[in-house]
């Protein structure tokens, strides 16, 4: 089949459409079967919400929560690029607008790396198999389809970023590079490997000639330099200076790196191994590129305790990912011509098939115990999700303050007095007042029939709440609604008593 430009270009935005409408249809399935999480897609949610509403910036009850009464989501994450998506939220302030958004990214990085890759390789095809392979690959199945995060909107700029020094075009490169550490504070070991990988891929890294060259550096080895340096003073200016000012406790991830965790080393390494499957093994054959473009990546996520950064199916290898296939297109550069094509055919048909058995998509292995994959596949929406679809949309609108659950906060984030059962209810549950006074709550919701109720709602939790002063004024199929006594009833949750009368 011979691949002209233009049958090209219809092939790669055809594949990116497709990846696209699947992928935003499986994110809306995971909101309506009530898998989405607070603490993730609601903490964006409720501090894009509030800061819109003029209830201080990027500020939500979560993070508040969890993190020793941080005010911002600034005093979590150094996460500047949340500016950029206001306005989108202003205009439509729906969960739906952040997972077109974050889809939309994430298939569109598709295409600079299309672009790089025929840039370099000079070959329309293998460019167009790298992105299939691309948009096949599990992980980046599992970064798109694990809530909301403003970490994926870098991924389109780390191709940009590598396209732009490839052309020597400084200017667009600085600029995509401050895109890329606008996502948060650890994306700076994006921008840092990029310029180390195009300082020193040409050079021999044992030579002490090489780093003696750079003591008088050419202007191209200045810039690389500079771009190298800034990314280094980002992720310090964040974690020692930004964070701590918005925080009482201080950058608390540095926390996740005290242990070995020695019981997560198999762990890590079959999800190190899986990762470089679903890529063909291609990022591997050239151990150079491989560690001056991702080693820094994969130590932060092997090197911690949270089991979430290294399994397929969350967003914590966004950088990975992007940095790896920049590594395969610079590796398929220096294959000899008579092995070319065997190999990437190979390769590329070994990643398809893995990644096809991989995907958090699909049932496939994901649903293995043991295995570091997450499954977020499709699942029926049922007459209860639906029910409790009409219960969150009719309490949404009221001026309450609401406890609920992990699985349900995002369904009530849109409102500055939604809480959630965390921690720190359970640190308090000798103090009954903590509801009524520190939180104010109005109306406790809860379902019995969702998986997180019972990673949540303990025996003794209720008993606090009947020791609040709270009465259950309606059950709906496992869906119970607690009220504040006294607590004067609108008309939404009026509208709700008498459906659960009827029901």
């Amino acid at each position: 089949m011979r691949f002209s430009q233009s049958r090209a270009n219809y092939l790669v935005f055809g594949m990116i459409a497709v990846y696209i409408i699947v992928f935003y249809s499986l994110q809306l399935n995971i909101y309506y079967t009530f898998r989405s999480l607070g603490t993730d897609l609601g903490i964006f949610m409720q501090a894009l919400w509030n800061t819109i509403h003029g209830n201080g910036i990027f500020y939500n009850n979560i993070e508040w929560q969890l993190h020793h009464g941080v005010r911002t989501h600034f005093g979590v994450h150094n996460s500047p690029v949340l500016f950029l998506l206001l306005p989108a939220y202003y205009l439509a302030p729906k969960a739906q607008t952040l997972f077109f958004l974050q889809t939309t990214a994430i298939g569109l990085s598709a295409y600079p790396l299309y672009m790089l890759a025929r840039r370099v390789l000079k070959n329309q095809k293998v460019a167009v198999l790298l992105v299939a392979l691309y948009l096949f690959n599990p992980a980046l199945h599992g970064i798109n389809l694990y809530d909301f995060h403003a970490v994926p909107f870098a991924m389109p700029f780390i191709f940009m970023t590598a396209y732009f020094i490839e052309e020597k075009n400084w200017k667009a490169a600085f600029i995509s590079s401050v895109l890329i550490l606008s996502v948060k504070e650890d994306a700076g070991l994006a921008v840092l490997s990029l310029a180390m990988f195009y300082l020193l891929k040409d050079a021999n890294l044992l030579s002490p000639d090489t780093y003696r060259a750079l003591l008088s550096p050419s202007p191209q080895q200045k810039t690389l330099l500079l771009l190298g340096l800034t990314a280094i003073l980002w992720i310090l200016l964040s974690i020692k200076v930004v964070i701590p000012h918005f925080a009482p406790a201080g950058y608390e991830y540095t926390g996740l790196y005290r242990n070995a965790c020695p019981n997560y080393l198999f762990r890590k390494l079959l999800f190190f191994l899986l990762v470089n499957i679903s890529m063909g093994m291609l990022a591997l054959l050239k151990p150079k590129h491989f560690l001056l473009l991702t080693a820094l990546p994969w130590m932060e996520l092997l090197a911690s305790c949270r089991w979430e950064m290294f399994v397929i199916g969350t967003h914590y290898p966004y950088m990975i990912l992007p940095l790896s296939f920049i590594a395969i297109i610079y590796t398929l550069r220096e294959i000899q011509p008579e092995a070319f094509l065997k190999i990437t055919g190979i390769a590329i048909t070994l990643g398809i098939v893995s990644s096809l058995l991989l995907t958090p998509a699909l049932p496939a292995l994901s649903l293995q115990p043991g295995l570091p994959v997450v499954f977020w596949g499709h699942e029926e929406i049922t007459s209860h999700h639906r029910m409790l679809l009409r219960i969150t949309e009719k309490l949404e609108k009221s001026n309450y303050n609401i406890l609920t659950q992990n699985d349900i906060f995002p369904h009530l984030a849109n409102n500055k007095g939604t809480y959630f059962i965390g921690i720190d209810l359970y640190r308090n549950l000798h103090n009954p007042e903590y509801l009524t006074e520190t939180l104010s709550i109005d109306i406790i919701l809860l379902d019995s029939k969702l998986d997180r109720y019972y990673t949540s709602v303990r025996p003794q939790l209720l008993e606090m709440f009947h020791e609040s002063g709270y009465v259950k004024i309606a059950e709906i199929d496992g869906i119970q609604i607690f009220a504040r006594k006294g607590l004067k009833k609108d008309k939404n949750l009026q509208a709700l008593l008498n459906v659960s009368r009827r029901s």
